[in-house]
């Protein structure tokens, strides 16, 4: 028994040839598997499921038939598939407006999925307020090898931030990265080595130039902040791994993440060099006595240690504590030692 064809409906905008790995399994399946109406109904599963995760089609008007192989060349018991998609909307806009902690922002974004017919994503955003002056950012995400667990970023930004209110200079950056997303599953092997597959987490390789300007300064700046005002530019490569195991980003009930970030400044020239690692761990529990109260345990942690002799870290690379979204009861980035007597340009001692 075997698959005779395989034919995909409803995939206006995909090409065939992203589609034509994705079911070559169906075509060629494993000789070591025997051919049997389990094992295909298994595979065409395991392959409906591959081309889901693109995130390209909708799931809950996916289906598959099976009919009698119809080709004269068939065997008897072999079988047709006939994989029906739904393509979801290539294009969306949303807007939106926040305001708290002395800050207004707006905030407008626009996203073409599947623009050239191999699940590829190209989305812009445009941000105001009254801290942000301006930020915008415009990214094109694609699976490389037709893996969707394996991804391939190009992006292209910039930014201006009011830092006035705590340290006395306005920061703009300019700047695009290159990064690669890969998922990691290893199989596990309990009492018997099978197909099941656990997700370790996503690592996140990225190379990044970015042109950093500290500038208008006021009379209040700290000697500090003098020290770093100007232009830098900032070549890396950075390394992240995460573990996310939450029922929800946003507002979560149970589970754990946990997050690391390696990164090495000073790629390639560039004017600044250090080694920066940062460290998050956040646990969400549910006690018995208290059914619909969730505890949030957190913790994070980080390290910068400046490669250049004779010289600290700059203000624009250091970590900053404080403020509702951080550490609640502090004013924002108000945690520490500061550079004067007054509230201002707050700063680490030291080289990190």
């Amino acid at each position: 028994m075997a698959v005779s064809s395989v034919q995909v409906l409803g995939t206006r905008q995909t090409r065939p040839s992203f589609l034509k790995p994705l079911t070559a399994p169906l075509h060629s399946p494993s000789p070591d598997e025997p051919h049997t109406l389990a094992s295909i109904l298994h595979l065409t599963n395991s392959v409906t499921q591959n081309v889901l995760a693109f995130n390209i089609f909708d799931p809950t008007k996916t289906h598959v038939s099976f009919d009698r192989a119809r080709s004269p060349l068939a065997g008897e018991n072999d079988v047709d598939v006939t994989i029906n998609l739904h393509e979801k909307p290539r294009f969306a806009a949303q807007t939106g407006t926040w305001a708290g902690d002395g800050e207004a922002t707006a905030q407008m974004s626009a996203r073409a999925e599947n623009l050239f017919g191999g699940a590829e994503r190209v989305e812009g955003t445009l941000e105001a307020g009254t801290r942000t002056r301006k930020a915008w950012e415009v990214k094109v995400q694609s699976p490389i090898a037709a893996r969707s667990d394996v991804l391939g970023e190009v992006s292209v930004f910039g930014m201006a931030r009011d830092y006035k209110f705590f340290a006395s200079h306005e920061l703009v950056q300019r700047g695009a990265h290159l990064k690669l997303k890969v998922h990691t599953p290893i199989r596990i092997c309990v009492t018997n080595c099978g197909q099941t597959l656990s997700n370790v987490g996503v690592h996140d390789v990225m190379v990044s130039t970015i042109l950093r300007q500290v500038t208008a300064l006021t009379s209040m700046a700290s000697p500090t902040v003098i020290e770093s005002a100007g232009d830098t530019i900032k070549t890396s490569l950075a390394h992240t791994i995460t573990r996310d195991r939450r029922d929800d980003t946003l507002l979560p009930s149970q589970g754990y993440l946990l997050k690391s970030t390696q990164e090495f400044a000073g790629l390639g020239g560039g004017d600044v060099r250090f080694l920066k690692a940062t460290g998050e761990a956040q646990l969400i529990k549910t006690f018995p006595i208290w059914p619909r109260t969730h505890f949030v345990f957190g913790v994070r942690g980080g390290l910068l240690w400046s490669l250049e002799r004779a010289k600290g870290t700059r203000v624009t690379d250091r970590f900053l504590l404080g403020g509702p979204t951080d550490v609640r009861g502090f004013r924002e980035f108000g945690i520490g030692p500061k550079d004067g007597s007054t509230y201002h340009d707050p700063f680490s001692v030291g080289r990190g």
